[in-house]
């Protein structure tokens, strides 16, 4: 039997301001995507895009930009860890 495993690794540049930007808090964005029938889970924007924590309702939510790819959200750790080490 043949077995053929392929790895791929995608490599993302993540820029940010000095100090993330705060966007919204995630629950007041999530109620707002509902009601226009765009649930943010089904976006992908229901998670950090560094680490996967998934944001509570309660919780703030920081931009950042991902060259060539979209803006992402991340969580206050990640966003932290951008800035430092831009």
């Amino acid at each position: 039997m043949l077995e053929i495993k392929r790895t791929h690794t995608t490599v993302y540049k993540i820029k940010s301001t000095t100090y993330p930007t705060r966007f919204s808090n995630y629950g007041e964005m999530e109620d707002r995507a509902n009601e226009l029938g765009q649930p943010l889970e089904k976006r992908g924007y229901s998670k950090c895009f560094v680490c996967g924590h998934k944001f509570g309702r309660g919780e703030d939510v920081y931009l950042a930009h991902v060259v060539n790819h979209k803006n992402v959200f991340l969580c206050w750790k990640c966003g932290k860890r951008v800035a430092e080490e831009e």
